[in-house]
């Protein structure tokens, strides 16, 4: 817990491997060793620690998360999704694997599907920030820019401290062509986030406004 607090990542994962063979049927330990080892991208470590785990507890949700996770982490989304399609089959309310599935959907272009858990989830945990973003990304991807700016509206009366609400609306006041409220949107992300790597707010207007348009102009 020390060196974790530290950030010291890698020496965590070496204590945790002493008593993952000291405790080989622990699986509390074997998860949390998952754990760091994705937070840490030792993606290879992830997948043989859920090996282990699911030899114990084949049907481990937590532990199929982790490897789906995994799976993004090393670019295979479809992999991921078959995972996660799995997961949420055997466990079909688990919300956090429906909203990773549905983040990474959205990120492989498959928009209706990524809708669909969208819309599931805002009935089961509407008010979440996680789940108006996504589904204001949908909104977004699907050019319904109004009902999209409502959402983000929406995320920044519940969480006015959200950096990614400010950037994505800020993009959407561009792509609308309000630069005034882009620029005031896109400043503010800065300053929530400072160490955000942002390029300079009125080139990333413009970048917006550019993306949004037909001609590209």
């Amino acid at each position: 817990q020390v060196l974790l607090r530290k950030g010291n990542l890698a020496a965590a994962i070496d204590q945790l491997q002493v008593k993952a063979d000291a405790q080989p049927a622990n699986v509390d330990v074997l998860l949390q060793l998952a754990h760091v080892a994705y937070m840490e991208e030792d993606y290879p470590l992830v997948e043989q620690t859920v090996e282990r785990i699911q030899k114990i507890d084949a049907d481990n949700e937590r532990a199929s998360f982790l490897l789906a996770k995994a799976a993004i982490g090393t670019g295979d989304s479809e992999r991921a999704i078959a995972l996660l399609d799995h997961l949420i089959a055997q466990h079909e309310d688990f919300a956090d694997a429906r909203l990773l599935r549905g983040q990474t959907m959205l990120a492989a272009g498959r928009v209706d599907e990524a809708d669909t858990d969208a819309t599931w989830l805002g009935d089961f945990a509407g008010g979440h920030e996680d789940v108006l973003m996504l589904k204001a990304a949908v909104e977004t991807a699907k050019q319904r820019l109004p009902v999209a700016m409502k959402l983000y509206d929406l995320v920044l009366q519940v969480y006015p401290f959200s950096a990614e609400a400010y950037r994505h609306r800020g993009n959407l006041y561009a792509a609308m062509g309000d630069m005034d409220k882009a620029k005031a949107d896109l400043q503010q992300a800065l300053e929530l986030n400072p160490e955000q790597d942002m390029e300079d707010i009125e080139q990333q207007v413009k970048q917006a406004y550019k993306n949004a348009s037909p001609f590209g102009v």
